[in-house]
C-alpha cells in the first residue's frame, strides 16, 4: 500500500522490505507539500534556519547573523565583520 506524507515530512522506504514510513524532516530542512511521496525534504536557503524537525518552512537569520553561505542550517552564526 502506497503511503502519502504530509507537510513537514518525507517518505522513507526501507531497503530490506520496501516498507514505507513518513518521517519528520530533520532540523535545517522543511517540506511544504501535502499528500506527497517525496523522499527528501528541502534545505533551508542561505541565511535561513530551522532548529526543529517536522518543519514546513524556515526562519530568517536575526540581524547580525548569517549561515556563512550554507544551506540547510539549524542555527545562524554571528556574521563576520567585513573590513
Amino acid at each position: 500500500k502506497k503511503m502519502f506524507c504530509t507537510k513537514g515530512e518525507y517518505l522513507k522506504v526501507a531497503k530490506e522490505d520496501k516498507e514505507e514510513t513518513c518521517m519528520d524532516c530533520p532540523a535545517g530542512k522543511f517540506s511544504k507539500a501535502n499528500k506527497h511521496r517525496r523522499k527528501r525534504c528541502k534545505r533551508c536557503s542561505i541565511n535561513n534556519y530551522q532548529p526543529r524537525s517536522g518543519a514546513i518552512g524556515c526562519y530568517y537569520c536575526p540581524e547580525g547573523t548569517d549561515t556563512r553561505d550554507k544551506r540547510g542550517r539549524k542555527k545562524c552564526k554571528k556574521a563576520k565583520k567585513v573590513s
